[in-house]
């Protein structure tokens, strides 16, 4: 079977496979997978919280794809900036077009200093409490 694309744009696809991880004292990068984007540049937005609510107020990152008409599993990323020690945040990717909005599935992790006290300065990485939190989607809509 062949896949036959799209002939016109369409609303985004919503990212996949966010991840965070350290990157500062107070800082940590959002990363994710746009699995395709067909016939119109999209930007993103990366709404985040800290907490485990997405309500307002809001914190966002917004993130240009530049202007690929066609593109396959693309990773793009976006740096959270101020961050507070030991801290659970929320967030999420909104990707959008001329056509619409789609949003990602909501993810939170727990930020840790990485030269904080007891910090293993091998590893990067932020630890995951999140995956999907249905709670959240229902505050965004």
């Amino acid at each position: 079977d062949i896949a036959i694309p799209p002939t016109g744009p369409v609303q985004p696809v919503a990212p996949i496979n966010l991840r965070s991880r350290n990157t500062g004292a107070t800082s940590a990068t959002i990363e994710w997978t746009v699995p395709i984007v067909i016939y119109t540049p999209e930007s993103y937005v990366v709404n985040y919280i800290a907490g485990a609510c997405l309500g307002q107020p809001l914190m966002s990152v917004p993130v240009q794809s530049g202007t690929d008409f066609v593109s396959e599993n693309q990773i793009f990323s976006a740096d959270l900036t101020g961050l507070v020690d030991n801290t659970t945040y929320s967030y999420q990717v909104v990707a959008t077009n001329s056509v619409g909005s789609t949003t990602s599935a909501p993810q939170s992790f727990i930020f840790s200093d990485p030269s904080g006290p007891g910090a293993d300065s091998s590893s990067d990485s932020v630890g995951i409490v999140g995956g999907v939190l249905g709670a959240l989607v229902a505050l965004l809509l």
